[in-house]
């Protein structure tokens, strides 16, 4: 991609200022604003659809390469006590994750423009500190996922450096491998902002961050003064009470856990921060398993795991910037950039109505939540999910994951842990518009989350509807007032990723007697968080899930953002099932199924739904633009009471007789011992107090067969029927033929 570009915001608001960071390989390139429609541009629908929108950032700009710089670290500013250099002593635990790794990974560094620096490394398993000129160098070999006790003094006056690293197993010390050297020359005070898991580099295109270290890091000292023999095996050992010489810093990493700060504890105040949001919460190397949550044993969580490909924010200068006009009305957007030889790109946004003044009786809820979970994800690379792919052609956006080393919460960093955060402060090049996914559709490939998600936008706009755009972080944001003042709120096609926020805001909201059509798949799934100290990303761990690309380390299955149990919402006692009467049942790559009608769907009150269908009449079987045929497919809920649907909730209708490439996903990932039936998907009506309702169409493949036959099918005509019945003032389901027993509220809120 010679022309790419993120946005600082995913959603903004009339009179909010929204700043675009574009890297152009050519000299110049052209930007607009447009308002997206339909994002597919395959002749199996109806193309792409996307309308210009005037704007004042409109117009030329000079074309700057700006960088992926990627790696985590942590920095303690520059100050005249952390001058150290000629005489100092550190020691801190640490946990190499990829000890092996061909290069330089560094423990912790100090460097200045002026030449002088030193720094700890580990180099071939090896742990080395180099002083300029000079080295001392362990000869044992570090092994991965052990932890080790690394202590250094140097002295200027007596010329002397002294290494040791001692192994721990479980909390017992083995024997140290002790390393005393003559050095001739140390270098004096050195300047330049301490670092820890990196360090500064010079070369012929200047300065910067780099031999990151891949693993563990655990409460570094740092001391001004070489310390004697007995005080520096009571370090190593782990024992810094009894040194007589104070520190000059004690970073504590089991402080301030749920932020990017670093605490310095010795009462100097060199306190500092992380950059690019390496994973904190983690087990440290005292951990003995009594505790699995870091709010409760935080003494045992006070390390911060390390990665050479962690990125939380790109750095990139902006471009040009965007105060959103008052009269421009709420919808999808994006900034389209052009350039010499077809370059283009499409930087997406939501503009949101101002807050309690909604624009219309309908919203749609964007799951960008589900976005940045999925955004980047390198299924381009064979092998790196779980095998599932092989050979594909590669798309201009897959090669740009690839090349700049970008990864999703599906993917495992290169040291083989846990992606665990997601941020949108950088570009996430699969959620754009013409995008299509190679590995869905048996290899075919179709669009997946925010190109897909267009097919219902395309839908709304053809039909003629007024409807409001609001997104995941308005929702977790606001909670159920921003849901409130709307007749009907639909979900994109893949609302999977939420937070326990969002989950109120919903049932809230239908409780209150609001109208909610689900139109995902596996939607409401996994414990989701935004990140409360930038809140420009989310947080997931994927808890004692084997079904899944990773699974979370023992005793790191709490949010290092708000210490909430991961996982999924089913192991907290929030199934899906239980308020929209539907959960995930199944999930496949091959041609879907159509639905079958239910007995539930002769029930007087969803007649309404069901106005033009034929009682026999199979719904969704003809061409879908995800997953090839029909409307159920890709991955799909059913409904059942063994999760905890309710009684009340009306299954209409059912598809099922899928074929060997969808496999049943309950069990596995739902947790739990239940047999479970065959792949299918149901279509449930469940209603709620004071008129309230869902629909569930509880398939990712049903928005995609929305446009079938320039929009006549009978999936477009029931949704039609739905959302005009969910928006009548007087509910089509209240009839008098319903029965008392079937009209009985329940609260299904949260209990």
């Amino acid at each position: 991609m010679e022309l790419v570009g993120y946005a600082d915001k995913l959603s903004v608001a009339a009179g909010d200022k929204i700043a675009f960071m574009i890297s152009a390989a050519a000299d110049t390139f052209d930007a607009e604003l447009v308002r997206l429609i339909h994002g597919d541009v395959r002749a199996t629908g109806p193309g792409f659809k996307a309308d210009r929108v005037p704007a004042s950032f409109s117009g030329t700009y000079a074309g700057v390469h700006q960088k992926l710089l990627p790696g985590s670290y942590g920095r303690i500013t520059d100050g005249d006590a952390l001058r150290v250099g000629g005489t100092f002593t550190i020691q801190m635990w640490i946990m190499p994750t990829r000890p092996r790794q061909r290069g330089i990974q560094t423990l912790c560094s100090k460097g200045s423009d002026d030449g002088r620096t030193f720094a700890l490394r580990l180099e071939d398993a090896c742990v080395v500190l180099d002083l300029g000129p000079e080295q001392v160098r362990t000869r044992r070999r570090l092994q991965a996922g052990i932890w080790y006790s690394v202590a250094v003094t140097v002295s200027s006056s007596a010329g002397i450096a002294r290494l040791a690293v001692k192994q721990c197993s479980g909390i017992i010390l083995s024997e140290a491998e002790d390393v005393t050297q003559h050095v001739v020359a140390p270098p004096g005070p050195v300047q330049g902002d301490l670092l820890f898991a990196a360090e500064r580099e010079t070369g012929e295109h200047g300065s910067g961050i780099g031999c990151f270290f891949n693993g563990k890091i655990d409460t570094p000292r740092l001391y001004d003064q070489s310390v004697r023999d007995d005080d520096f095996t009571a370090l190593l050992s782990g024992n810094p009470g009894v040194v007589g010489t104070a520190p000059i810093g004690i970073w504590d990493f089991s402080l301030d856990i749920s932020s990017s700060k670093i605490s310095d504890i010795s009462g100097n105040h060199n306190h500092g921060e992380m950059v690019n949001r390496p994973t904190r919460g983690v087990t440290g190397r005292n951990w003995d398993g009594s505790q699995d949550d870091w709010r409760h044993a935080r003494d045992q969580y006070g390390a911060v795991h390390f990665h050479d490909d962690d990125l939380s924010d790109a750095g990139w200068i902006p471009s040009f910037e965007w105060t959103v006009p008052a009269e421009i009305g709420s919808g999808v957007y994006a900034a389209r950039l052009s350039g010499d030889g077809g370059a283009e790109d499409y930087i997406p946004f939501a503009i949101v109505p101002t807050a309690g003044k909604p624009q219309a009786r309908v919203a749609l809820v964007l799951p960008t939540f589900s976005y940045l979970a999925y955004g980047n994800e390198q299924m381009a690379e064979a092998g790196t999910l779980a095998g599932l792919v092989d050979n594909y052609p590669r798309l201009p956006e897959d090669q740009y994951i690839v090349d700049n080393r970008l990864i999703s919460l599906y993917d495992k960093h290169s040291d083989g842990s846990s992606v665990c955060y997601a941020s949108w402060l950088r570009p996430i090049v699969n959620m754009r518009p013409k995008y299509t996914q190679h590995w869905l559709d048996s290899g075919a490939g179709s669009p997946h989350l925010f190109p897909a998600d267009l097919h219902l936008v395309d839908w709304l706009v053809t039909m003629g509807y007024q409807f409001d755009v609001l997104t995941d972080l308005e929702v977790h944001r606001d909670g159920v007032e921003i849901l409130e003042p709307y007749d009907v709120v639909l979900t994109g096609t893949h609302a999977e990723y939420t937070s326990g926020v969002m989950l109120n805001a919903y049932q809230g909201y239908l409780n209150g007697g609001g109208r909610l059509m689900y139109l995902s798949g596996n939607g409401f799934y996994w414990v989701t968080d935004l990140d409360p100290d930038t809140g420009r990303g989310i947080e997931v761990r994927r808890r004692s899930s084997p079904a899944w690309t990773w699974p979370v380390p023992p005793g790191e299955a709490h949010l290092s953002s708000t210490g909430e149990p991961a996982g999924l919402w089913t192991w907290r006692g929030r199934s899906a099932q239980r308020w929209l009467g539907v959960g995930m049942n199944g999930e496949g790559d091959g041609p879907g199924r159509p639905f079958r009608r239910a007995a539930g769907s002769y029930d007087p009150r969803v007649a309404f739904a069901f106005e033009g269908i034929g009682p026999d009449e199979a719904i969704g079987d003809f061409p879908s633009l995800v997953n090839s045929w029909g409307a159920a497919g890709y991955e799909m809920d059913y409904s059942d009471a063994r999760w905890g649907a309710p009684e009340e909730a009306l299954v209409v209708a059912t598809a099922d007789d899928f074929g060997d490439q969808y496999a049943t996903s309950a069990n596995t990932m739902m947790g739990g011992p239940l047999d479970h039936p065959k792949v299918k998907s149901d279509l449930v009506f469940l209603e709620y107090p004071d008129g309230g309702a869902v629909f569930a169409f509880s398939s990712i493949s049903w928005c995609a067969c929305l446009s079938y036959n320039d929009y006549d099918n009978n999936v477009s005509l029931m949704t039609k029927n739905i959302l005009d019945g969910f928006m009548a003032e007087n509910p089509p389901w209240l009839t008098e033929d319903a029965s008392t027993e079937n009209l009985k509220r329940i609260d299904r809120g949260v209990r």
